[in-house]
């Protein structure tokens, strides 16, 4: 009887797609198979025991989507970017695995417990935005102590030396523009290529001890942010820019440097740090607006 249904079953494959008896015979009488994978822990790994599995098999997928069936860079930034946030988190940076590591990871911000928010979130809505969660993000992890764990990994992962800021930035963007990555996917490859440019990643934001100060209206920041209040003006910087970003109104550092070839070219960064100086009050204003009217309603 075997050999019958064997016959059937080798006669339905001959040409090239199944037959519907061989289809019946193949679920039926085939076994399914039962594969068994087993590993070493290789010594000084820093992973726990049960996430090393799963940290080899997204190793494997990395390394063929990088040197053969290549992925685009973007989503080769975002494998690396997640695989990082998770090494971190398991290092114990603190808050990784509370606030940041919840919206970072696609957790909704509005699930995070008022105590664990921000003090100048508990009593506002603006925190489980998609812009502010960009906000939030980008100060969290250029943190020191969060950007010097990071920046080890990164190297660990992608096999550097050395770690431009500029290549940490563009490891930043697939993360901080998920939320409205598909809503403004037009210009998303102009946003990407700015923010290997530098973004919002300015000095001050990488350097300065600010906490941003959430609200609804981005023009409310502009008096406290003329004032010195840096937890003001950096959000600005931050928000503004990366709205400006998003809508291809800041682009990349392209063109010849020569004469007067192109009369006005500056990195991304330059041009946010320029636009946030707390003595130029219309800058400042075309930040909070692009920052108000570039998202849809509801999502700044």
């Amino acid at each position: 009887m075997l050999d019958k249904f064997r016959a059937s079953f080798i006669a339905g494959l001959d040409g090239g797609t199944p037959s519907e008896e061989a289809i019946r015979i193949g679920q039926t009488v085939g076994l399914p198979a039962q594969i068994a994978v087993g590993l070493q822990v290789h010594p000084g790994s820093g992973l726990p025991a049960d996430e090393v599995f799963d940290d080899a098999v997204w190793s494997i997928l990395s390394s063929i989507n990088v040197e053969f069936a290549m992925w685009d860079s973007a989503a080769q930034n975002a494998e690396i970017g997640s695989r990082d946030l998770k090494r971190t988190m398991l290092d114990g940076v603190p808050d990784l695995t509370g606030v940041a590591g919840r919206t970072s990871t696609g957790w909704p911000s509005a699930s995070i417990p008022r105590s664990r928010r921000p003090p100048s979130s508990r009593t506002t809505r603006s925190w489980a935005r998609p812009l502010w969660r960009a906000v939030c993000l980008v100060h969290y992890l250029t943190r020191w102590p969060v950007f010097g764990v990071m920046k080890k990994h990164v190297k660990a992962i992608a096999g550097k030396q050395r770690l431009r800021t500029n290549t940490y930035v563009e490891i930043l963007a697939p993360i901080v523009d998920h939320p409205w990555r598909l809503a403004k996917k037009q210009t998303l490859p102009q946003a990407r290529s700015a923010w290997g440019n530098g973004g919002v990643l300015t000095k001050e934001v990488m350097e300065s001890d600010w906490q941003p100060r959430l609200c609804s209206d981005f023009t409310a920041l502009i008096e406290p942010a003329q004032s010195g209040a840096t937890e003001a003006r950096l959000p600005l910087a931050v928000a503004g820019g990366i709205a400006l970003i998003t809508d291809q109104m800041l682009t990349r550092n392209v063109g010849s440097a020569v004469g007067t070839t192109v009369p006005f070219r500056a990195d991304v960064e330059d041009v946010t740090a320029r636009l946030s100086r707390r003595d130029n009050k219309a800058s400042l204003l075309l930040l909070a607006h692009a920052a108000n009217r570039s998202m849809p309603t509801g999502w700044r």
